[in-house]
């Protein structure tokens, strides 16, 4: 079981969050995971609201280790977190203070890309959007291109269910397709 932390926002992986903490169930789950060296699950809220009662989120999010803390004024305490992998709650319950907690299904990546991929002349599209966020692919791994889709969903301006679809899918050559079918689309006013 691992603590939740709802938010208005989606966490990708490698992606980093800054965070302002203040809710006693937040600050006393902070200071566990600076203890026990764990970290916590950033989900999309679904319905409620970052404060006050547990909201209810979408079951699938991403485990958030703490990279960076400082104490700020007013009380306040500034952490700085980085997505790990995935996972899809299989449930959830409320614990002390509010705080929900959830028994997740870690989640496999499937196929991920490669640089030779990237070239092929059905993703043109891609090379000035790289360009333009400079993400040019870094050195290319065993496991692909290092994130390079998860760093690009990152960075493009995208509404909060764009980006948990993108959340949700298994492998970097799906994130690819949804990504060239969102920008595909007229902007809506």
């Amino acid at each position: 079981m691992i603590p939740l932390f709802p938010l208005h926002t989606v966490l990708f992986p490698g992606g980093s969050l800054p965070l302002k903490i203040f809710e006693a169930r937040y600050l006393d789950l902070i200071s566990r995971c600076l203890r026990d060296d764990s970290g916590f699950g950033v989900n999309l809220i679904r319905a409620g609201a970052e404060t006050g009662a547990a909201a209810t989120c979408w079951p699938v999010g991403t485990y958030a280790r703490i990279t960076d803390w400082q104490s700020l004024s007013g009380g306040l305490l500034g952490v700085t977190v980085t997505g790990g992998k995935r996972y899809r709650i299989l449930n959830a319950q409320t614990g002390d203070n509010n705080l929900l907690q959830g028994d997740v299904d870690w989640l496999q990546e499937g196929q991920a890309l490669t640089a030779a991929d990237l070239e092929r002349e059905e993703h043109a599209w891609l090379r000035p959007l790289l360009e333009h966020y400079r993400l040019l692919p870094a050195e290319e791994t065993e496991t692909g291109t290092g994130g390079l889709i998860w760093r690009l969903a990152d960075a493009l301006p995208l509404p909060l269910p764009a980006r948990q679809s993108l959340l949700e899918l298994d492998s970097d050559v799906e994130r690819l397709a949804e990504l060239r079918k969102l920008l595909q689309q007229p902007a809506r006013q």
